[in-house]
This record gives C-alpha cells, structure tokens and sequence, in this order.
C-alpha cells in the first residue's frame, strides 16, 4: 500500500456518531507474512508505513499534513538507520 494511502487512512468512520466514535481508541496494523521470507522483508515491508499509522493514529483529522509529514519523515528515516531497520527508503519530495 503505497504510504500516501496510509497516511490518508481515517480511523473513524464518518458515518459514527460522536457520541460512537469516542468509543474508537485506537488502530492497528497487520501484516501477514506467509510470504514474505526474512524478517528484514517484514521490515522493508512496515516502515516507514508504521510511521504513517502512528501519526493518523495519534493526529486530529485536521492537523494531518501530508506534505509536512514527509518534510518530517527524514528525521525517522535516521532514527531507523541507526537501528538497522531495513526499511523502503523514503523519496523526498520534488522541489518546485
């Protein structure tokens, strides 16, 4: 799933009430990995998507800035190279 998709991801459904959606407390993700291989696979195939989740997980629906977000994505793209995460390399937006 290509990252801008997960980061338009919206963990509560519009049709819920408020009174319904104060009851959502959270999201998840799920990876299946019959066939994936390594568990460096695994990796490149989660980050820097669990990133993305984490931030649609954590932000208003408002304050979501998909443009921001990859301006912000350089500093954990570090942060998961000093822990030797093999993780899909993050393309930086083009500048105009």
């Amino acid at each position: 799933m290509p990252l801008e998709t997960v980061y338009a991801f919206e963990p509560i459904p519009e049709d819920l009430t408020a009174e319904e959606s104060r009851h959502v407390l959270g999201a998840q993700a799920q990876i299946w990995t019959e066939y994936i291989p390594t568990p460096g696979h695994v990796e490149y195939m989660a980050f820097p998507r669990l990133i993305a989740l984490s931030e649609v997980a954590w932000s208003p629906k408002e304050r979501k800035n998909y443009p921001d977000f990859l301006a912000r994505l350089g500093v954990h793209e570090g942060r998961l190279q000093l822990l030797n995460v093999n993780f899909r390399p993050i393309k930086k937006p083009e500048a105009k």
